[in-house]
């Protein structure tokens, strides 16, 4: 049979579960598309006699992910060594490093389906009371610079623990 009205529109395979949502006949209706990865559903709710539109539910957890360093940026220790993950579409980074000697010092850079939409500038802590940020920039490059003063020396600390909402991440191919 020829699923209809299914949410996406490639010829991916599926099933959809219709719930009762209400006491006013409010219906809840869920599709599963049949992937691999398995990151998503959709789901779209019945309520005052029309459909809602379809809902992409990224359910996606990548677990935590060490963040490969450029060359010369070292972690600070083995306790705070970079790393990352994404659930749903939250993207979230931990983790000290150090040997930056350069303001625009380019740390690492975030695989595809980790990265921002648009540029993502946070301000992090640094040894001592420097004022200091990190740049994330669409194509998942990390930068860092220091803002008062001087340049960082190789020996200085510095946070690069944020979290960001990456809206494209969608892009996970669940049909292969």
């Amino acid at each position: 049979a020829t699923l209809s009205n299914k949410p996406i529109s490639n010829n991916a395979t599926g099933f959809i579960k219709v719930v009762a949502g209400g006491n006013s006949g409010q219906l809840i209706m869920y599709y599963f598309p049949c992937a691999k990865a398995g990151a998503s559903y959709y789901q779209r709710s019945f309520y005052e006699n029309s459909w809602g539109a379809w809902n992409d539910i990224d359910v996606f957890n990548s677990g935590w992910l060490d963040l490969t360093l450029n060359s010369g940026v070292n972690p600070f220790n083995e306790e705070q060594k970079p790393r990352y993950r994404r659930v749903g579409k939250e993207v979230f980074i931990t983790g000290v490093v150090k040997n930056i000697s350069a303001n625009n010092t380019v740390i690492a850079t975030l695989p595809a389906n980790y990265r921002p939409s648009k540029k993502i500038i946070i301000a992090v802590p640094s040894t001592g009371e420097r004022f200091s940020r990190i740049s994330i920039l669409t194509t998942g490059v990390i930068t860092y610079e220091q803002i008062d003063e001087g340049t960082p020396a190789a020996s200085y600390w510095h946070s690069i623990a944020c979290n960001f909402n990456a809206l494209h991440v969608g892009a996970f191919n669940l049909f292969v």
